[in-house]
């Protein structure tokens, strides 16, 4: 291990049009572009490699150092080359030995790059990461330009992830640069089907994603709207003016003139009945 990924010889030195020190001009786009995060630029050829290097061996996972330049002001990364490095056995760790090997390759044989990450393998498990790969990110690549690249070769899924505050977030794009050609079709080759180690990884993985997302639920567009709605319905029942309430009086007045009318003819009946009981009295007598 601690052998630098073959990029071709052709290859290995970045194009003409590219500066050694600047940022690439001539690129495309994966993903979508996020204005707000540092721009990751992957070599052409190192992009061709990794994906080769993923694919020779699926039955387990695989890691290594990305070197390249950066911005001072962290506006800007390049990745130029890969270097593997050994992992434990069964462990997303990488060994003592291999570490300090790699950084003594780095510096002899790479001097005017750094260490701006390391990449690993996800043979059928996806992009996502573990809480293992975020753990040991955070020990060995704590510069906030740090990065790490997980590869699918099984789902031919690719992603950066990148330092954002204090989080390992997943990067919504990169750009490749240093393609002078269209891409050429990758060989159809069916990979090696992943272990059973690695279907467990897949399990352990799918279980973090589904913790996160219960602990942080993504807030979608669509919630935003509906929000939204919520409180202009509530601003319109609150300040909506209340509807007048027109009485038809002419029929109270009628029926009150009517009750009148009944009460004065009761009164009337009622005098001539006291007067008719008088004259009965005073015939008795």
């Amino acid at each position: 291990m601690g052998e630098p990924l073959d990029t071709t010889p052709s290859a290995s030195e970045p194009s003409q049009d590219v500066p050694l020190d600047g940022e690439p001009a001539d690129f495309f786009q994966v993903g979508t572009e996020d204005t707000t995060s540092c721009r990751i630029y992957l070599r052409y050829p190192l992009f061709r490699a990794l994906d080769d290097f993923a694919l020779r061996d699926t039955s387990r996972e695989q890691a290594g150092m990305l070197l390249g330049r950066r911005s001072e002001q962290g506006l800007w990364l390049k990745v130029e080359e890969a270097l593997d490095v050994a992992l434990e056995e069964g462990a997303t760790r990488f060994s003592e030995r291999s570490w300090q090997r790699a950084r003594r390759v780095v510096r002899h044989r790479h001097p005017g790059l750094e260490v701006v990450g390391w990449f690993h393998t996800h043979p059928g498990t996806g992009a996502d990461l573990s809480s293992d790969e975020i753990s040991l990110h955070g020990e060995l690549f704590t510069e906030p330009w740090q990065v790490l690249y997980a590869v699918d070769p099984v789902l031919r899924e690719r992603a950066f992830h990148l330092w954002r505050d204090a989080d390992l977030v997943r990067a919504s794009g990169f750009r490749i640069y240093g393609k002078e050609e269209e891409p050429m079709k990758v060989a159809d080759r069916e990979p090696s089907r992943p272990d059973e180690h690695l279907r467990e990884r897949y399990v352990e993985r799918s279980l973090e994603k589904l913790q996160r997302l219960v602990r942080h639920p993504p807030v979608r567009m669509v919630d935003y709207v509906l929000i939204a709605l919520l409180v202009l319905n509530l601003l319109v029942l609150l300040f909506r003016p209340a509807p007048s309430v027109q009485l038809d009086d002419k029929k109270l007045l009628a029926s009150q003139a009517q009750l009148t009318s009944d009460v004065e003819d009761l009164a009337s009946r009622m005098k001539k009945l006291e007067e008719h009981l008088a004259a009965i009295r005073m015939l008795d007598e």
